[in-house]
């Protein structure tokens, strides 16, 4: 129940091309802390890989409003 462990598990599921098993791990995360803006850009990079398009897009805009004031993030 630490946003952290399923972080780490989201990782090490991405990494190994676990798409589906990543999303579920992050998601997780962020029903034990909603605000986690990388979190929230992870996500919808992993659910673009499913071509999952809406969702993916529904959760880079949710993370691109914590960081509207940083011209830095339009770079990724």
């Amino acid at each position: 129940n630490d946003p952290t462990f399923a972080n780490i598990f989201a990782q090490i599921a991405l990494q190994n091309n676990l798409i589906k098993e990543g999303i579920i791990w992050l998601q997780k995360s962020l029903r034990l802390n909603p605000d986690q803006p990388a979190i929230l850009l992870n996500l919808g990079v992993a659910l673009s890989e499913i071509n999952q398009f809406n969702d993916a897009l529904r959760n880079q805009e949710r993370s691109l409003l914590y960081y509207q004031n940083y011209p830095v993030y339009y770079h990724y």
